[in-house]
């Protein structure tokens, strides 16, 4: 199982900080008989080189079409950073199980799974994606804005669509600031139109602060039958 993660929500996070927000998931699938490789992408925590996925929106050193003009040229280096722990960790050293494995991403991190998949579906059994985007929906942005990064989105996702057509689970939740329910069923129909295969699970009725990126425990059933019916 590799778990792949989100932004810095335009660097309100720094890029060297650590990033914890999937650990949460990792004993739910360490129990599961997984081993979990969590790789932080180039210029995240640990990780050497320049981190080049997002501009400093918040801190107002560059404009929102800034932000989005960095989408193709930070997918393609977190798609490179992403093959390389694949290659030379998890698929030369670990060695998973007839040369596959499965993909988890939260956030930004399950639209990387998603194009990682339809990059080399040969290697992946699927694919969880929750809460996924690479640009936040919100009301905060321009109207224009929010219809560019939706044609973006919308075509990335239906490119990958096209190329991988294993199974893949999107799980979104209420109450998520970034990708509302009416945005997220969109990617997903733009995803299955284009010949995807996956479910959506919208998590309701929970009590936390934000609805991104919902704890396993909240849809362990949608998770656990997803996992039992991968292909072997």
């Amino acid at each position: 199982m590799v778990v792949l993660h989100g932004s810095t929500g335009g660097m309100v996070i720094a890029p060297a900080e650590t990033y914890l927000g999937a650990a949460p998931s990792i004993g739910f699938f360490i129990e599961r008989g997984y081993t979990v490789v969590v790789p932080m992408r180039r210029g995240r925590a640990e990780s050497s080189g320049h981190y080049v996925e997002e501009c400093a929106y918040q801190a107002g050193k560059c404009s929102l079409a800034d932000y989005r003009e960095l989408t193709a040229s930070g997918l393609t280096d977190a798609l490179a950073s992403t093959e390389a722990v694949i290659n030379q960790v998890v698929l030369k050293r670990l060695q998973p199980k007839q040369g596959r494995l499965v993909l988890w991403g939260s956030s930004r991190g399950g639209l990387l799974a998603l194009r990682y998949a339809a990059a080399h579906p040969e290697t992946v059994r699927g694919v969880v994606a929750v809460s996924t985007g690479w640009l936040s929906m919100t009301d905060k942005w321009p109207a224009e804005e929010n219809r560019l990064r939706m044609s973006l989105q919308t075509s990335l996702l239906a490119e990958a669509g096209k190329l991988y057509k294993g199974p893949t689970l999107w799980v979104h939740a209420d109450a998520d600031p970034f990708y509302p329910e009416a945005l997220t069923r969109q990617f997903f129909e733009a995803y299955t139109a284009a010949g995807g295969s996956g479910r959506y699970v919208q998590v309701r009725n929970h009590k936390l602060p934000t609805g991104h990126v919902p704890p396993v425990e909240l849809w362990q059933a949608d998770a656990d039958k997803f996992l039992g019916a991968l292909p072997q």
